[in-house]
């Protein structure tokens, strides 16, 4: 079962209503008036706008203010796919110079993709072209990449440019707040947006019933106003840190250049580095980061480490490439001798290809990289 039809029982189908547009609204102390599209109204304690990064309801609190675009548009999509090693990785990013893709196992036998290209916003492709253009900017890459594209649906494919906001200080005014991408919207590199607006979710309603609580022990009316300024304190800092990781790892996967952890320029210092803080900080990070409200949660594992969802041999695979290479499926093959390094990738399946053969020289040795390329028709 989806989690959105989860939570839509739990609310009660009656309770939701589509096409429902909130384009305005009056707050006069009391009561909060949300005036629809199509000219209703409905009246409610508090107004709250989880309306999306186009916030109709952020407009009218703060006025208009333009979200940022990352530079980037994504194709993103889910394909019928069992990996060859998903007994070992159940997540892989493969960079390239200003385009990069990654994609995840989601269960029963079904992976989700997504593609970034480095490119103006506003593009549009024509009718069931998605896959077509896919395939000419990344069907020079591995097979993988290429079998997943095939294998997905022209209708399943979606392309969104990418816009966060950066993160404000004031969520909301009197009885109506803000929540999820109306106020937060980030960047999809950890795939967190969602989170922290469930998140949000989650904290308003424990602001909410605390002050129902104390309502009913005093017997004063409900203090609406100050339930939503604690849920926007306590909410504040934690996604701007988020939203700040969120842009960094987009960085990380855009400033990508091969060979980039060679030698002392800035950025492969910058890349050696980033093997550190992989290392020694990520399981930390990832406590911080995966179990959020963790702590106000009965049974809920207060932290994650990356052995609790990678294979154990992930630090032996920073180190080792032969060992990660053999992970990964036997997509390459590498062979050392005294002065040279063969590289030779083995296609997963049979193909009209040819070996065509780079070489370059680094820290001293030759890297000769045998690649298999589609054979082109003359």
């Amino acid at each position: 079962m989806a989690l959105q039809e989860i939570l839509a029982r739990a609310v009660g189908y009656d309770a939701i209503m589509n096409e429902s547009y909130v384009v305005d609204f009056i707050d006069d102390g009391n009561k909060v008036t949300a005036i629809l599209e199509d000219g209703r109204r409905f009246e409610g304690d508090l107004l709250v706008g989880a309306d999306g990064i186009w916030s109709k309801v952020r407009k009218k609190l703060f006025g208009h203010s333009e979200a940022t675009y990352s530079g980037y548009t994504c194709y993103t999509g889910v394909a019928d796919f069992v990996p060859p090693d998903i007994d070992t990785v159940g997540f892989r990013l493969l960079l390239g110079r200003k385009q990069y893709f990654g994609f995840s196992d989601v269960g029963a036998s079904k992976v989700q993709w997504y593609a970034f290209h480095k490119e103006e916003a506003g593009g549009t492709d024509p009718e069931n072209g998605k896959k077509k253009r896919l395939l000419e900017i990344f069907g020079g890459w591995c097979d993988i990449v290429v079998d997943l594209i095939n294998a997905t649906e022209e209708d399943a494919i979606l392309r969104r440019d990418i816009y966060d906001r950066p993160p404000i200080m004031n969520w909301g005014r009197g009885r109506v707040t803000l929540l999820g991408d109306s106020v937060h919207a980030m960047q999809p590199n950890l795939g967190q947006a969602g989170c922290m607006a469930i998140e949000d979710g989650y904290q308003l309603a424990v602001e909410l019933e605390s002050a129902w609580q104390e309502s009913v022990k005093s017997g004063a009316p409900m203090d609406i106003v100050s339930s939503l300024k604690r849920y926007e304190k306590e909410r504040r800092l934690r996604v701007a840190i988020i939203h700040g990781l969120a842009r960094m790892a987009a960085i990380m996967a855009t400033v990508y250049i091969p060979h980039s952890g060679v030698g002392l320029e800035p950025l492969a210092l910058l890349t050696k580095s980033s093997r550190l803080l992989i290392k020694y900080g990520m399981d930390m990070m990832l406590s911080w980061v995966l179990t959020g409200n963790s702590s106000k949660l009965e049974g809920r594992p207060l932290r994650c480490l990356l052995s609790d969802k990678a294979n154990d041999k992930l630090y032996q695979w920073l180190e080792d490439d032969d060992a990660m290479e053999e992970a990964m499926g036997g997509e390459c093959d590498l062979h050392f001798f005294s002065n040279y390094i063969l590289m030779v990738p083995l296609p997963h399946k049979p193909r009209k290809k040819q070996l065509l053969a780079t070489s370059s020289f680094i820290q001293g040795r030759t890297v000769v990289t045998l690649c298999w390329e589609p054979v082109r028709s003359q």
